[in-house]
């Protein structure tokens, strides 16, 4: 499945897609971060097909900064992971 370049600049701006179309599935995820800009991905599922899509952008990291979307994609699908976390034994006990 292609997902149009209008499409792909509604979903990454957050605002005005066809929320009946696509849901997000996650929040917005740093994936890089550097002076000039910030690399962030947000996973939307197009409600139709139940496919399942990685969608990675850059912003701007100021507000003086200009930087290009560059939107791009891939089709990804949902896996269980189990998550091992560590509490203080005190609290742990109580």
């Amino acid at each position: 499945m292609e997902i149009d370049e209008q499409t792909l600049k509604e979903l990454c701006y957050g605002y005005d897609y066809d929320y009946s179309v696509w849901k997000a599935m996650t929040e917005e995820t740093i994936e890089e971060h550097n002076r000039w800009d910030i690399q962030l991905s947000r996973v939307f599922c197009h409600v139709p097909t139940m496919k399942y899509f990685n969608i990675s952008w850059y912003r701007p990291a100021t507000e003086y900064q200009e930087t290009e979307l560059s939107p791009h994609y891939c089709e990804v699908t949902p896996v269980t992971q189990t998550v091992t976390v560590y509490k203080d034994v005190k609290q742990a006990k109580g």
